[in-house]
Order: structure tokens, then sequence, then C-alpha cells
């Protein structure tokens, strides 16, 4: 049986810290979703969504067990699962939405994280204006 557990949502700020954990059963594949909206004249990166991800980091009792860029994260969970997931960068003011999920079953069969006695967390920093564009 699957199940889809979400993490608890982060507001958006500019070079703030995230920090979310789950705990309770096999974590067979981890997302990020990164939803936000620009203002003012700005000339957008490619993958500048992604880029505000930071480094988004999965740990399980102090290990890091995965950590990378957001735009890295972004690659490896198309390139896992045969396409690309939804990204929308604003080429000068708008919306901006990546979502990128890594599945573990589709790296390796079978794998997982054991989280039913120890948290997994999902940490990291959201990226600097500089990350997204000029």
């Amino acid at each position: 049986m699957r199940e889809l557990r979400p993490f608890t949502e982060r507001i958006f700020a500019v070079g703030a810290q995230y920090d979310t954990d789950f705990i309770g059963r096999g974590v067979s594949a981890i997302g990020v979703r990164l939803d936000m909206t620009t203002t003012g004249n700005t000339t957008s990166f490619d993958d500048a969504a992604a880029r505000m991800l930071g480094t988004p980091e999965v740990v399980q009792a102090e290990e890091p067990l995965i950590r990378m860029e957001g735009a890295d994260w972004y690659h490896i969970a198309a390139i896992s699962s045969g396409g690309y997931d939804k990204i929308l960068n604003a080429d000068t003011a708008g919306a901006s939405v990546v979502e990128a999920v890594i599945d573990f079953e589709n790296l390796m069969p079978g794998a997982a994280i054991n989280a039913a006695s120890n948290r997994v967390f999902l940490r990291g920093t959201f990226g600097a204006l500089a990350d997204y564009g000029v």
C-alpha cells in the first residue's frame, strides 16, 4: 500500500532556513515544491525557481542522506522519472513554480528510508535574490 504523507509547508522568504520532519513509515520518495511570486524588473536564470530551493538536505539521526543544489535535485528527479515535472520561471515578474520528486524505487528497486522510529528531516536555506536572476 502506498500513502502520500506531505511534509509540513513552510513559508518562503529569501535566505530563510526551512526545517520540516516526518516519522511513521518507510519513505520511498521525497519531493520538494516551491511556489513564489516575483515583482519588479527581473530577468531569470535557467532553472531559477529550482535555484531558489537552495540546497535541500534529507537527514536522519543527524546523518545526511541526500544533499544537493535545488537545480540538481530538479534534474535528477527528471532523469530518474523519465521526464520533467512542472517548472515555471517568470521571465520578468510573476509566478514561479518548481516541483521535483526523487523516487528511490526508480534509482534502485526496493530502496527506501526507514522512518518507523527515527525522524526524517528536510532542511535547507532558500536561495538569495541573486540566485533567481538579475
